[in-house]
């Protein structure tokens, strides 16, 4: 996503958060360690409200303000985050976890 305006930044966050609490849900109901499972669950809950926060800012934000160009202020890039939720918290997976990452 291209991050020209707060608004787009305000939305990027948001799905962000989104996809993390939806990750860490997957995470924590197939964890066979309860603790862990219900710490995972813990983070889902608290990435789940700071979604909720952002959409509340950006719902509430003036919109020209919203429309405040941050372009100048960041990367020219987009900024892209993980796709796919490949269970990082799932035993016996941090094998092939740390290969694909030190290949």
């Amino acid at each position: 996503m291209q991050i020209k305006t707060l608004f787009d930044l305000m939305e990027w966050t948001r799905a962000l958060h989104q996809k993390l609490a939806s990750c860490l849900t997957h995470c924590a109901t197939q964890h066979p360690d309860e603790g862990v499972s219900l710490l995972l669950s813990y983070l889902a809950a608290h990435e789940s409200s700071l979604e909720k926060m952002v959409a509340t800012f950006a719902r509430e934000t003036d919109l020209n303000v919203g429309k405040t160009y941050v372009y100048d202020y960041l990367p020219h890039h987009p900024i892209k985050i993980h796709i796919a939720c490949d269970a990082h918290y799932i035993p016996g997976r941090e094998r092939e976890r740390f290969l694909s990452i030190h290949d």
